[in-house]
C-alpha cells in the first residue's frame, strides 16, 4: 500500500470574498427585478439590523431567465466589497445602477415585507406576465422584390450543355446545359466528384445569374463560359459543347449514367452486291472503321512504286523499307490516333465510351501535363518551415514553379543546424530530379491553353540564390581555421 494514502490531508484555511448575512429575521426591504420580457424574475432584498441581503427567485422560471438573475448577484457581492449598507446599495439599484439589456428593475417597486419568509412566500406565488402590448398591434405585410432574375431550372426541351473539369487531374466536376426555348440553365454537379463538385458550383452558378441579369439568352451564357473557361477549382473543357434531349438527360450523365449523346448502333444491314467489298466493315465486328479505298499517288512514276531512294522500281515491286503499302491501300490509323500495326486492321473506338480527358495543367488548362511535387524551406534558427506545390503541371509551369521554390530555399533555407547540413540540401536536389520530369514535357500548342505563369530567369541569373554562397564559405572558413589551429 502507499504510504501517502495513509497521511493526513492538510488543509489551509483562506480568507473568502465578503458577503451579506443571507438570513435575518426582521423586516426585509425589496426590489422586484423583471426581464425585457417584463416577467419578474427575482427580487433583491436587504435588512440593515443583521447586515443581510440576498437574491430570491421565484420557482418554476426557465433557465434563460434564472441565468439573467447572474449580474444581480454579482452586484450583491461588490456592494459588500465597498462596504455599503444593505439598504444604501438597495437604493443604488433601484436607481438604475445595474439595469441591462436582458433584466431591469421593475419602477416604483421599492417596498417592504415583514420577513424574508413572507417574501419567499410571496416569489412563490406566479405573478401575472404583462402581455407585450406589441402583439396586439396588426400585422403589416410588405411586398418585396423576389430576388435577382434567374433562368428556369428545368425543361422537357432539347439542351446544349458543356462539361467543366477539374483543375488537378482532369476529373469531371459537372455541366452545364442551357436552353434558349424555355430561358433555363442550370448547373448539374457529377456525384461521383462529392463536395469538391458542390462547392465548384457556386462560381457556375454565379456566372449564369449575373448572365441572367443582363438580359443574355442562356446559349450565349454558355457561349460566354467557353470564351472565358476559368473557374474556381475548374475549367470548362475544350471542346466538350454537345447536345441532349433534354436536363433529365445531363442530370442522368451527372449521377453516372450513360451520355446522351450517344444512341445504340443499328445493326449493319449486309449488301446481297458489293462492288468494293474494301469498304465493307468485317461482318463479326460492326463497329470496325470501314478501310479507305485506295487514293492515287500524284508523285508516283508510272509502271513502278517508290524505292528507298525516291526513285521509281520497274517492275512494280516495292524493295525493301519502301512503300509499306501493299496494293495501293494506305495504313489506316488505330485506336486513340495511333497507327495499327503494319499488316492490321485499324478500329475506331466505340463511340459509346468516350475517352477520359488528357491530363490539364492546373494553372493554364495547357497540355501535356504530369503530375510533380516542388519543395521549399525555410530555416529560422531553431524553427523551421516546410512548402511545397503539388498538381498537374505543363512544361512552362512547372518551370516557373521549379524555379521560384528552389530560389526561395536557395536564400532562406541556411539558417538553423539541421536545415544547413540536411534539410535545405534535400530540398534542392528533390526539386533538380522532378525538374527534368517537366522539362521532358513538350509546350502546350499556343492558343491551346490559358494565361500560363511566368517563368522569368533562370535561377543562376537571380540575384537571391547566391546567398546560398554566405552559409557555403562560413563552413569552409570553419574548416580551414581548424585545420590551421590544428597544425
Amino acid at each position: 500500500m502507499n504510504p501517502r494514502l495513509a497521511e493526513d490531508l492538510p488543509f489551509t484555511e483562506v480568507d473568502a470574498a465578503p458577503r451579506y448575512n443571507r438570513q435575518t429575521g426582521g423586516p426585509v426591504t425589496h426590489l422586484s427585478v423583471a426581464d425585457r420580457t417584463g416577467t419578474v424574475i427575482g427580487y433583491v432584498w436587504a435588512n440593515d439590523t443583521d447586515d443581510a441581503a440576498g437574491w430570491v427567485v421565484p420557482p418554476g422560471l426557465p433557465s434563460a431567465a434564472v441565468n439573467a438573475g447572474g449580474p444581480w448577484v454579482r452586484a450583491l457581492r461588490d456592494g459588500k466589497a465597498r462596504d455599503l449598507a444593505p439598504t444604501a446599495l438597495l437604493a443604488e439599484l433601484a436607481r438604475g445602477a445595474e439595469d441591462g439589456e436582458h433584466s431591469h428593475v421593475v419602477p416604483d417597486s421599492l417596498t417592504e415585507a415583514p420577513s424574508l419568509v413572507a417574501l419567499k412566500e410571496r416569489a412563490a406565488v406566479a405573478e401575472p406576465v404583462p402581455v407585450n402590448p406589441r402583439f396586439d398591434d396588426d400585422m403589416h405585410l410588405h411586398l418585396v422584390a423576389p430576388g435577382p432574375p434567374r433562368y428556369r431550372t428545368g425543361t422537357d426541351g432539347p439542351v446544349r450543355y458543356i462539361t467543366v473539369v477539374d483543375k488537378q487531374g482532369g476529373a469531371v466536376l459537372g455541366h452545364v446545359w442551357a436552353s434558349d426555348e424555355d430561358d433555363a440553365a442550370a448547373w448539374k454537379p457529377r456525384q461521383a466528384a462529392g463536395n469538391r463538385a458542390l462547392a465548384e458550383g457556386g462560381h457556375w452558378h454565379a456566372r449564369l445569374e449575373e448572365a441572367k441579369g443582363r438580359g443574355v439568352p442562356p446559349s450565349q451564357a454558355l457561349a460566354e463560359m467557353l470564351s472565358r473557361p476559368e473557374g474556381n477549382r475548374g475549367r470548362v473543357l475544350p471542346g466538350s459543347l454537345a447536345d441532349a434531349p433534354n436536363a433529365n438527360a445531363v442530370t442522368s450523365l451527372a449521377e453516372g449514367g450513360p451520355d446522351p449523346r450517344v444512341s445504340a448502333p443499328a445493326a449493319p444491314e449486309r449488301p446481297t452486291e458489293n462492288p468494293h467489298p474494301m469498304t465493307t466493315p468485317p461482318p463479326g465486328n460492326p463497329y470496325a472503321t470501314p478501310a479507305p479505298q485506295a487514293v492515287p499517288n500524284p508523285y508516283a512514276q508510272p509502271g513502278g512504286h517508290l524505292q528507298p531512294g525516291g526513285h521509281p522500281q520497274p517492275g512494280g515491286h516495292p524493295q525493301p523499307g519502301g512503300h509499306p503499302h501493299a496494293g495501293g491501300v494506305p495504313q489506316q490509323a488505330g485506336p486513340y490516333g495511333y497507327p495499327a500495326p503494319h499488316g492490321g486492321q485499324g478500329y475506331a473506338a466505340y463511340p459509346g465510351h468516350p475517352q477520359p480527358p488528357a491530363p490539364t495543367c492546373m494553372f493554364c488548362a495547357g497540355a501535356p501535363a504530369v503530375h510533380v511535387t516542388f519543395r521549399a524551406h525555410r530555416g529560422l534558427l531553431i524553427l523551421m518551415t516546410f512548402g511545397k506545390q503539388s498538381g498537374m503541371m505543363c512544361a512552362t509551369c512547372g518551370i516557373a514553379v521549379y524555379r521560384e521554390l528552389t530560389t526561395r530555399t536557395l536564400w532562406q533555407g541556411w539558417w538553423s543546424p539541421f536545415s544547413l547540413f540536411l534539410f535545405t540540401p534535400f530540398t534542392l536536389v528533390h526539386n533538380l530530379v522532378v525538374a527534368r520530369k517537366v522539362k521532358k514535357l513538350q509546350a502546350p500548342a499556343p492558343g491551346q491553353h490559358g494565361p500560363q505563369v511566368d517563368p522569368g530567369v533562370p535561377v543562376h541569373r537571380r540575384p537571391l540564390a547566391y546567398v546560398a554562397f554566405v552559409p557555403v564559405l562560413w563552413v569552409l572558413f570553419m574548416i580551414v581555421t581548424g585545420l590551421t589551429q590544428g597544425s
